[in-house]
């Protein structure tokens, strides 16, 4: 009886023993799991503050501390820094495209403006070169006949004919020579180196440099006195009393050509000044790099140009006139023998010869494009 109550309590504590290790296997299942549960969570909110954390980065790149996270700004890779220089390369170059093309744009309508306006003084020459002067030469009836004097439209008021070539240099009482015409003959009859802000020379150069039978004076003016129209550049030079004699005498055989001197120092010491420096140069240094070959013929390459040669010059342009008048005795050649220009009695000669009347004559000088005379 006693063994059977001992075996039921043995089967007794056996049956709490395994109830006792099943209560614990499922306690200890239920604490992992909660381990589980609390861990993803701590997880989770460890991942939101990261990234927000990261999305509160400051402007300035400072570090900002949310809870116990710290971020930072992230450093700019090297591919990133090519990249952003590539587009600002980029940005200025289409920049720099718009502004020339803007000033394209400029140039064009400048460009179109000076085509409608008046052409710049400083492009008189090739423009007259280009489009020839507008004028019809008065002393031609058709392109390359000659009118003779006789048969000339134009009222004959003077003692000789039309055109009156004046062969005097520059700084040889040219301008007094000029107000001299312009007071027997009216305004714009003669021309004196410019006319309406354009200089004669290049026009009258150019024609004779053809040589295509096309007359010296073609499309230069409509004037009958011609006075002082050469011209220097730094690559050209011609005076009508040098270079120009002879293809004016071929092409008007019947002109009058006229020659009144100045005595020569009077002369060089006039002329040595003469000039504007600064705009355009002295006119005896602008003839002594342009005009040497033709000036100074005799003189080495070399040598330095004198005073004693500009005073030859002078004097030598002088005799190649009267010999050239000489060679040719049709010519209608004026010079009054024993007078210069500083002689009282110039101004009677005048009157006597060309028919002008001698209060027309007194010194002048030039004044801008005219000129200051007194009697």
């Amino acid at each position: 009886m006693s063994i059977s109550n001992n075996n039921k309590e043995i089967s007794n504590g056996n049956a709490s023993t395994s109830s006792t290790k099943q209560l614990l296997r499922l306690a200890g299942v239920l604490v992992l799991g909660i381990i589980a549960i609390v861990s993803s969570g701590l997880y989770i909110r460890s991942s939101s503050s990261s990234s927000s954390a990261s999305t509160s980065t400051s402007a300035v790149g400072m570090p900002i501390i949310q809870g116990d996270v710290q971020t930072k700004q992230p450093q700019v890779q090297p591919q990133d820094k090519q990249v952003k220089k590539e587009k600002s390369v980029k940005a200025r170059e289409k920049k720099n495209r718009q502004k020339d093309k803007k000033l394209q744009n400029q140039e064009k309508t400048k460009t179109k403006t000076k085509e409608k306006a008046k052409p710049e003084q400083e492009d008189r020459w090739a423009q007259q070169r280009q489009n020839g002067w507008k004028q019809r030469d008065p002393y031609i009836q058709k392109e390359g006949e000659i009118i003779p004097p006789t048969t000339f439209s134009k009222k004959q008021e003077l003692k000789v004919p039309f055109p009156i070539f004046v062969l005097n240099l520059p700084k040889s009482g040219t301008t007094t020579l000029w107000q001299y015409f312009e007071c027997g003959l009216g305004p714009d009859r003669a021309v004196h180196w410019w006319t309406k802000g354009k200089n004669i020379g290049p026009c009258v150069h150019y024609n004779i440099q053809q040589q295509n039978n096309q007359l010296p004076l073609h499309r230069c003016g409509n004037f009958d006195v011609w006075l002082d129209f050469g011209y220097t550049t730094p690559t050209e030079c011609f005076f009508p009393a040098v270079q120009g004699l002879k293809p004016l005498y071929q092409s008007y055989p019947n002109a009058t050509f006229l020659l009144i001197r100045r005595e020569t120092d009077s002369w060089y010491n006039s002329a040595k000044k003469w000039g504007n420096a600064k705009k355009w140069g002295k006119m005896f240094d602008r003839w002594k790099q342009t005009c040497r070959n033709d000036f100074f013929p005799n003189k080495d390459v070399n040598a330095t140009i004198q005073t004693e040669d500009f005073r030859q010059f002078y004097d030598d342009t002088t005799q190649r006139i009267r010999q050239f008048a000489k060679k040719h005795p049709g010519m209608r050649y004026l010079e009054p023998k024993n007078l210069t220009l500083s002689s009282p009695e110039l101004g009677d000669w005048l009157q006597e010869n060309i028919g002008i009347e001698s209060s027309c004559w007194g010194k002048c000088k030039p004044d801008g494009l005219g000129a200051k005379c007194s009697n």
